[in-house]
């Protein structure tokens, strides 16, 4: 059950939750128990039902003047009002409300709603209740919700000097509250669920407003860190730079170590062949010459003819195996110059690897980078294309 006071006319209305039903004598009690509760039962009143809403309510105009000629007192009214609706709660068994002291957002006090009808101004607690909703309306991070309360002239002021703090304050037009005094979604452990607060990374921002709570402190903190990022950022891109300048360096280190793996691998295998090719012609001559050691003596007279016609085709044969060998040696250039060169860079690749895995991992990283850069170009050309292409279609 709800109170809506009226404290310039002593006006009240109490109304039970949508769906909930009382009697008419239910509600004849309820008001004469609220008024017994508030020290009103000995003045004059007039009690209303009414049933045009979508919740049943009665509404109570209560003079203040009691019968005897003195003035009911209105000292701490509201409270005794909520004790009162917490027992008609409790005793016709109806719809509990949180206590105004729990409640997210604390209404504003009789005398601040009286100084707004007669002024015209929001109370400062309201206007920083309105302030701060709006500037967590998107959880911000800690240093955007302070730099927006801080557009409105609202200044903050953490708890405690130094470390995490247990409490928070705000100050508009002069005027001070505790977060918890706003209600207790604006008390600073509440506060936190409504903002991107992290520790470690927004201390910096605590000490600062310990040491000055005011836009203008802030201001200043935020120009000296502004241009603390701008050093840093000079500073990592000069450490970026170096960086890439040293892999570059390491990347041309091994393209050379691979290319003299490469050769080396490749002198290696041009010695091999070459052997084989050497030896090859040198087994032609050994083989014509052993034939020639073990040709027969020339006979004085019988077989004589025989002997010079088979002398004369060993001779051929030696002459033809000298010439294929030397041939053979002389083609040597021309048949070691076709050679697999994909062979001996993978063999200076697996090379470095092996023995330079640090380096390898430059030059694996960076050949990488390039393919990836390549296929992206590529990629951008032929998306192009189709759209030049389908606006020529068009």
């Amino acid at each position: 059950m709800s109170n809506t006071p009226n404290w310039q006319d002593s006006r009240q209305t109490l109304s039970a939750a949508i769906g909930e039903h009382l009697t008419e004598d239910q509600w004849r009690e309820i008001g004469h128990k609220y008024l017994k509760g508030m020290d009103l039962d000995n003045n004059q009143f007039v009690m209303t039902r009414h049933t045009d809403t979508d919740h049943e309510h009665i509404h109570i105009i209560a003079n203040r003047i009691q019968f005897n000629g003195d003035v009911t007192s209105d000292s701490n009214d509201y409270r005794r009002q909520e004790v009162i609706m917490r027992e008609i709660e409790r005793d016709y068994g109806l719809q509990s409300v949180a206590p105004s002291a729990d409640a997210g957002r604390r209404a504003p006090t009789k005398g601040q709603i009286e100084l707004e009808k007669r002024t015209g101004e929001i109370p400062a607690r309201t206007q920083l209740q309105t302030i701060i909703d709006k500037a967590t309306a998107d959880k911000p991070p800690f240093l955007a919700f302070v730099n927006r309360l801080h557009s409105a002239e609202v200044s903050i002021l953490p708890s405690g000097k130094t470390g995490t703090p247990q409490g928070i304050s705000f100050e508009i037009h002069g005027q001070a509250f505790k977060g918890s005094d706003l209600g207790k979604s604006y008390a600073w452990k509440q506060l936190q669920a409504r903002i991107d607060y992290e520790p470690n990374r927004d201390q910096g921002i605590i000490d600062q407003l310990r040491q000055d709570p005011s836009p203008a402190g802030m201001t200043q903190w935020n120009a000296a860190q502004q241009e603390a990022q701008a050093e840093q950022s000079v500073e990592l891109e000069r450490i970026k730079q170096a960086h890439a300048e040293e892999h570059a360096k390491q990347e041309q280190q091994a393209i050379k170590l691979i290319a003299d793996y490469a050769e080396q691998a490749r002198t290696e295998w041009r010695a091999v062949e070459t052997g084989k090719i050497q030896a090859e012609a040198q087994k032609m001559r050994d083989d014509v010459q052993k034939r020639q050691a073990n040709e027969p003596e020339k006979p004085t007279l019988l077989g004589r003819k025989e002997w010079e016609k088979n002398h004369a085709e060993l001779e051929a044969d030696v002459r033809y195996a000298n010439k294929k060998a030397r041939e053979l040696e002389e083609s040597i250039g021309w048949r070691l110059s076709g050679e697999n060169k994909n062979k001996f860079e993978y063999d200076g690749m697996q090379r470095l690897k092996k023995e330079h895995p640090d380096l390898y991992q430059v030059w694996r990283d960076a050949r990488q980078a390039r393919q990836q850069e390549q296929e992206q170009q590529k990629q951008a050309q032929k998306t192009k294309q189709k759209s030049h292409d389908q606006d020529l279609e068009l």
